[in-house]
């Protein structure tokens, strides 16, 4: 069968160049092209257009990646102030309490913002009946991605084994979505990565360090940055 060429804006050539590089943790050339979507310079206004903040969004998770939680924390901050006054979808508001989790628990490795604002995004998609997310047949990687923020909360707090079981939570919708194809997904990578932390952090003798280190080198090898860091 041959399908029909489909020709991308150039806004929406370089939304869907910068989520692969994303995928693929390249960070640096994912926020250059979310830029080029965007149109703008890093450092100018957010722009008050309820359309783009979604990409907003996605340029604030590349820059919490790359550690830079200042300017991912100012973007997300001017979406949700936008968000008291202008009725955005429930969706948006739970990816920008996502990034303000991320982003806040960079800067502050001990804090209950961090915890809230992942509690909040988690609340918001759980009880979203549209989204009908029964966590064992889950396919909704944003529930995931809210419960690895709160288990990177729950971590940072001295609460690691409450923070692993909702980390093998977020595994199962992972999983559930994206099948045999977990090993191209730097969510995933950033999930194991995260919990090994968690699983070394705990205070009596766990397998779990080993456990999430073995996947994070199954599905990514040993020389991956995150898998040469857990060494």
């Amino acid at each position: 069968t041959k399908y029909p060429e489909i020709e991308l804006s150039p806004r929406l050539y370089y939304l869907v160049n910068s989520k692969i590089y994303l995928n693929n943790g390249q960070y640096e050339f994912a926020l250059k092209e979310i830029e080029y979507c965007l149109g703008i310079e890093e450092n100018k206004i957010i722009l008050n257009n309820t359309f783009l903040y979604g990409t907003y969004l996605l340029q604030a998770r590349i820059l919490n990646r790359m550690k830079n939680y200042n300017k991912a924390k100012e973007i997300c901050l001017k979406i949700y102030k936008q968000s008291t006054f202008t009725k955005l979808d429930s969706d948006l508001i739970a990816l920008t309490y996502i990034e303000l989790s991320t982003a806040e628990l960079g800067l502050n490795s001990i804090n209950n913002d961090a915890f809230n604002y992942a509690e909040q995004a988690y609340k918001l998609l759980k009880n979203n009946k549209i989204r009908n997310n029964d966590i064992l047949h889950s396919r909704d990687t944003y529930l995931a991605d809210a419960i690895v923020a709160k288990s990177n909360a729950l971590s940072s707090v001295g609460k690691p084994q409450q923070a692993i079981e909702g980390y093998l939570v977020a595994e199962v919708i992972y999983y559930n979505k994206y099948k045999n194809n977990m090993k191209n997904i730097d969510d995933i990578s950033y999930m194991y990565y995260n919990a090994a932390l968690a699983g070394k952090n705990m205070k009596t003798n766990s397998i779990w360090f080993t456990q999430f280190h073995n996947k994070h080198l199954k599905y990514f090898g040993q020389n991956h940055q995150r898998s040469k860091e857990l060494d």
